[in-house]
């Protein structure tokens, strides 16, 4: 498996994979996400923000398929009057397809994504996921994530 930095080929791929975690979302808030991905729309918002230098979206590829992919942003935020500045790393994305989830493929994608923010200059980086989501939670504590906060939501109707 070599991890690899994404390039517009891989776009159909990336729609695949990102496909599996929309499944995800969807079957447990219906009323909040699409059951199915657009391939125009989805096609279009890759090639957006492979475009965007901010962006970092690294491909884990093996026997010339792609198998999983992060996507994550770098961030600079400046100096307030309640806050510190700082270059930081977001994690939007991680997706591994599901034949190889469990084999550390997910370790490997946070791992170079995690050099390749500290090459860039970032001190910190986030992630969120969904509290429904007991497998995020357990993979990113276990790689030495730690929660620092939550949102809570209420439906209006």
């Amino acid at each position: 498996m070599i991890i690899r930095p994404a390039k517009e080929a891989d776009i159909p791929a990336l729609g695949r994979l990102m496909q599996s975690i929309q499944d995800l979302h969807a079957a447990a808030h219906p009323e909040l996400f699409r059951p199915t991905l657009d391939p125009a729309a989805t096609t279009s918002f890759f090639a957006d923000v492979l475009a965007d230098d901010r962006n970092l979206i690294l491909v884990a590829e093996s026997a010339g398929d792609a198998i999983g992919y992060i996507w994550c942003q770098e961030r600079h935020g400046a100096d307030s009057f309640y806050g510190l500045g700082a270059h930081t790393g977001y994690i939007h994305h991680i997706a591994v397809s599901a034949e190889q989830r469990r084999s550390g493929v997910g370790r490997r994608l946070i791992a170079e994504a995690l050099a390749r923010l500290t090459e860039r200059g970032a001190t910190r980086v986030g992630v969120d996921f969904w509290s429904f989501n007991h497998r995020a939670r357990a993979f990113f504590t276990g790689l030495g994530f730690v929660v620092e906060r939550e949102v809570a939501s209420r439906s209006l109707s």
